[in-house]
């Protein structure tokens, strides 16, 4: 089973104007509330292989996973004066979300022919309502040195660690029949489908 995940995204922060500072004379610590929108999506995509009369038919499936949420957070930062011609500085973000996406996950599926040039069919459409628990904590150390008065050289070290967890509720879309025809449906919208459904990025 071949599985791939694409996350596309655009991550906007909107920094409030307080900032608390606490200056001496060679360290100096910020604090800054601040509020993340993420707009985009999470693309998980599965490959298999299922043996139908002694055929191998092959198979793709590609989940669809909202990530348009709101994310308030706090950005804190220690900056040192180690000697004259030498900083460090660290800094740490936390975000978590507030509400629940407004656009579905949407689930498509498709099989392909095993003969040559066997034709690609989509044949199952779903969406269903998600829920998010979604975490991005982010660290940053920077070490700076001052070659001259207008050089200067940087060594930075950073980690990023982002966790999305969704519960899904209901499913609605269509499916092929034995036929080949679209039966279309709206059933199960009050029914948890899927529990801690876990994608880390």
């Amino acid at each position: 089973m071949k599985k791939n995940l694409v996350f596309l995204s655009i991550f906007i922060v909107i920094c409030f104007p307080f900032t608390l500072i606490s200056s001496q004379k060679r360290i100096s610590i910020s604090i800054n509330p601040n509020i993340a929108k993420i707009f985009g999506s999470t693309k998980y995509h599965i490959s298999f292989i299922q043996n139908v009369s002694d055929t191998n038919i092959f198979g793709e499936s590609e989940l669809e996973f909202p990530l348009d949420v709101l994310m308030p957070g706090i950005n804190a930062g220690v900056n040192a004066k180690l000697w004259e011609k030498a900083s460090l500085s660290l800094n740490l973000n936390i975000h978590k979300n507030i509400g629940n996406p407004n656009n579905t996950m949407r689930d498509s599926d498709w099989f392909t022919y095993p003969y040559p040039g066997g034709e690609k069919i989509e044949w199952s459409y779903t969406e269903s309502r998600a829920n998010i628990i979604a975490e991005i904590i982010g660290a940053e150390q920077s070490l700076k040195f001052f070659i001259s008065q207008n050089t200067q050289a940087s060594i930075i070290l950073g980690y990023r660690y982002s966790n999305f967890s969704y519960d899904l509720f209901g499913v609605s879309g269509w499916q092929l029949d034995s036929t080949g025809h679209r039966v279309y449906f709206d059933e199960y919208q009050g029914i948890k489908m899927t529990q801690g459904l876990l994608l880390q990025v």
